[in-house]
This record gives C-alpha cells, sequence and structure tokens, in this order.
C-alpha cells in the first residue's frame, strides 16, 4: 500500500492544489488516505518528516509551559481546564499518556473548540457503531 501510494503521490498533488474536489469525492478518489496510518504516510512523503512522533516529542517537550499557560487562565474557560489539571496534581505518577491526554483537552479548552465535536469516546463501542459514526463524518 505504502509504494503504491508513494507512486501516486504526485498524481494527488496535482487534484488536490488543481482541482477543488470535496472531502466525499476525495475519499472516493484516495480511500487509502483516510486510515491513521496512510495519514501519517502521506505527511511524510510532503514533509519528510514523521506527523505522529513529531507532534507527540513537541508535545511532551513543552508539557510544562502547557501547564504554567493553562494555569493562568482565568475565567470559566480556565476553572474547567483547572478541573482537568487537578487529575496531575493528585497522581505524582502519571503516566505520559495522561499527560499528553490532560495537555490535548486543555488546549481545546484554551483555543474555545468543543471537545464534543473534536473527541469521540469509543471506549467499550460496538465496532460497526464506530465505522457507522465515521461513515456519517464523511
Amino acid at each position: 500500500m505504502n509504494d503504491m501510494m508513494s507512486r501516486t503521490y504526485s498524481c494527488r498533488r496535482r487534484e488536490v492544489v488543481g482541482q477543488s474536489m470535496q472531502v466525499a469525492q476525495f475519499h472516493e478518489r484516495w480511500p487509502a488516505l483516510f486510515s491513521p496510518a496512510q495519514i501519517n504516510e502521506e505527511f511524510r512523503r510532503c514533509n519528510t518528516i514523521p506527523l505522529e512522533s513529531t507532534f507527540m516529542s513537541q508535545l511532551d517537550r513543552f508539557t510544562s509551559k502547557f501547564l504554567q499557560l493553562f494555569s493562568s487562565k482565568g475565567g470559566a474557560v480556565g476553572q474547567r481546564m483547572k478541573g482537568f489539571m487537578t487529575e496531575l496534581r493528585l497522581d505524582q505518577h502519571v503516566s505520559v499518556v495522561k499527560k499528553r491526554d490532560v495537555i490535548l483537552r486543555c488546549l481545546i479548552e484554551y483555543l474555545g473548540e468543543s471537545v464534543p465535536e473534536l473527541i469521540s469516546d469509543y471506549y467499550r463501542t460496538a465496532e460497526t457503531k464506530v465505522h457507522q459514526d465515521l461513515r456519517a463524518e464523511i
């Protein structure tokens, strides 16, 4: 799959840059690009750096600065973020995954985005329901 997607990169680039394709059309034409693995590979093809590992390492690098920024925020947004951050204060041995989760949730609040529109929790959900929701998004 990676080899085929690499060979067709220039064709895809011409289509994206030259045509105003709807997301549904693009999905129909290039369905592989809607998988997490291929999203990461396409980013690497465009920028020559790995997307996910670079993002996570930079997120870890700036965690303390993010926490300082979020702690200084006031108002209703600050209160919601403080609620997320109490999880970090209560447990001194918080996993890296949990820290990342808290930082990303706080960042969403800080930027004024809607958490339900960006994050769907599918823990203990039937796989058919997940696929159904994903198809509805496209």
